[in-house]
């Protein structure tokens, strides 16, 4: 399963200029679109949609977090557990972008470098969560002048990284019922 929300880019509730739901854009200067299918700039690879990050003045990442350092201590048994994360990169900007995993006091753990030739790649980073890990979360960065796009980025436990998208099971914060029978409203009606 997928640990992402919206590893689609499917959602941008506040706007196409503003990080899409679940991710949080991070750099001085830096800025993000939501690209695709219906706009303007029709880059996309998995789904309908990708984000594509421009490098402002200082590193620029997009980035979820999965566990953040208020939960990590009751949920510290993923620690010896490995995170495999991939992404699809577009760029032009050769040795500047990279997927990455960060467990906080731990640090980062970075994939290598696309290659700059402006067509799709996947990249991959594998990690295994060190005791001294404080949060979990994934994402890229692009460290110099010039953007990229990213799409289908796909984190799971696994000690190898996947070569395939896998879509998020759900969107997190969603709840879901299973009826016996017809769902009906208080009024004998169906809905």
């Amino acid at each position: 399963v997928n640990l992402l929300a919206n590893s689609s880019f499917i959602m941008w509730p506040d706007g196409d200029t503003s990080a899409p739901a679940y991710f949080a854009l991070s750099g001085t200067g830096a800025t993000i679109a939501r690209t695709g299918t219906g706009l303007a700039n029709t880059n996309r690879l998995i789904g309908n949609y990708a984000a594509q990050v421009t490098y402002g003045s200082a590193t620029a990442r997009l980035q979820q977090t999965l566990l953040d350092s208020g939960v990590w201590a009751a949920n510290d048994h993923y620690e010896t557990e490995d995170v495999a994360i991939t992404g699809w990169i577009k760029t032009a900007s050769a040795n500047k972008v990279r997927m990455y995993s960060y467990t906080g006091t731990a640090g980062y753990e970075y994939s290598g470098y696309h290659t700059g030739g402006d067509t799709w790649e996947r990249l991959e980073v594998v990690e295994t969560i060190l005791s001294t890990a404080t949060e979990l979360s994934v994402g890229a960065e692009i460290s110099g002048s010039g953007n990229f796009y990213v799409a289908g980025i796909v984190a799971l436990f696994n000690d190898t990284a996947t070569d395939r998208y896998v879509p998020s099971r759900a969107v997190r914060g969603t709840i879901s019922w299973n009826f016996v029978g017809t769902p009906v409203t208080g009024d004998g009606q169906r809905f």
